[in-house]
């Protein structure tokens, strides 16, 4: 199992990445152009499976495989760049459940 400080690199706050960028400004500038790309490629071949779990994971692989190792896989350690309640790494999948089961009931 991972550990909080193995995502970064020692003695900083910045995510490690492909690129070994270890600036943050630098890492936030990269991020912003590679998923900019990214998110532009899937508006022009947009992924054709139903949209569930599986496909969000897929999803954000696509987006951030320049830049993460990590990228569409949950993580092991709690970690969120907001209070989302998806930053808990233990419940992630149980609140994914929830938001897709209630996107097809149409209660969220």
């Amino acid at each position: 199992m991972k550990k909080w400080e193995d995502y970064f690199y020692k003695g900083t706050t910045v995510l490690k990445n492909k690129v070994g960028i270890k600036d943050q400004k630098r890492l936030d500038v990269f991020e912003k152009q590679m998923t900019a790309d990214r998110i532009e490629e899937l508006k022009q071949k947009p992924f054709k499976t139903n949209f569930d779990k599986n496909r969000l994971k897929d999803t954000h692989e696509y987006i951030f495989q320049d830049i993460y190792e990590w990228a569409g896989q949950n993580r092991e350690v709690d970690f969120g760049k907001n209070l989302s309640e998806f930053r808990y790494f233990e419940i992630i999948d149980q609140k994914l459940d929830h938001v897709f089961d209630g996107l097809q009931k149409k209660t969220i």
